[in-house]
This record gives C-alpha cells, structure tokens and sequence, in this order.
C-alpha cells in the first residue's frame, strides 16, 4: 500500500465508522420507539443490517475499483487484498438481518416457516464464508468484516433460539 492509498482510506474508513454509529444509535431509537419498557431488537437488527449491507457493497466496489486500478499499472496481478469471502458473507448475513427483522415485524409474505428456515440456513453459509475469510494467513484482508459477520451470526442465531 502505497502513501496515498493510506492518505486516501483513512476518510474512507472514518465514514464508515461514522455510519456504523449512526447505524447504531438509529437502531437502539427503533428498538425503544414504541415503548421503552420492551425494546424490539429486531428492529435495531434491520436498521443495522442494512447499513452492513450498503457498507458491504460499497466496500465490494471500492475494492474492485482498487483492483482495476492495481492491473491497469502493473502487468503482473497480485492477489486481491481483501478476501471476497469476507465481504460475502457480510453481505449474507446483512440480508439475513434485513429478512430476520421483516419476519419479526410480521409482514404478511414473511411469516412463513419456510422463510424462517431460509434464514436459519443462511447463518452457517454467512458464518462459513466468514472463517474463510478468517483464516486467510496474510495480514489485514478484511479480518474485521468476518469478525463482525460472526458477531451477528450469533446475535440472531440467539434471538431465534430464545424467540421459539
């Protein structure tokens, strides 16, 4: 990594820390909305799965930018430097957040076992995805995005054991 690339992700990073607070506070103000004595922790899982999610993809795209621009100047490609597995299965478990919460908010098409069994399969795929990105032997590949997939993974795996 060169000197501007570091000039120029430490914005970058500083954004995305401030939306993941934002993210953060917007869902414990959902959560407690209603009525402050039973919180709805679904709600603060949607809100902060969508934002894992648009967080997510624009991290894909920046990253496949850097790519681009990496092969453009060099003749010789290295390997990428963050594992695509990382982002993918942020990018799972984020629409597995944004599913979970729609079925607790109990929207009519989404009440379905079946849709519940669409999300309890989709916890090993987000987590599986995760360790792969995990034990990526190099340093700084995208590390934190696993670290926060399995995070959530457990949080709603939680939720839906204590919830049934």
């Amino acid at each position: 990594m060169s000197v501007d690339d570091k000039e120029t992700s430490k914005p970058i990073l500083g954004i995305a820390g401030v939306l993941t607070v934002w993210a953060c506070i917007l869902g414990i103000g959902a959560a407690i909305y209603p009525d402050i004595r039973h919180p709805d922790l679904t709600r603060y899982f949607l809100v902060v799965g969508s934002m894992g999610l648009f967080l997510g993809l624009w991290a894909a795209m920046l990253h496949a930018a850097k790519c681009r621009r990496n092969r453009s100047d060099q003749e010789e490609t290295d390997q990428p430097s963050v594992s695509y597995a990382s982002v993918v299965s942020v990018c799972v478990i984020g629409l597995a957040s944004i599913g979970y919460g729609l079925q607790y908010a109990q929207v009519p098409l989404l009440t379905d076992a079946r849709f519940t069994l669409a999300i309890v399969l989709t916890l090993p795929v987000a987590a599986t995805a995760a360790l792969i990105g995990l034990s990526d032997p190099r340093s700084r590949r995208g590390k934190m995005l696993g670290l926060i997939t399995l995070l959530l993974s457990a949080l709603i795996g939680c939720s839906l054991w204590f919830r049934g």
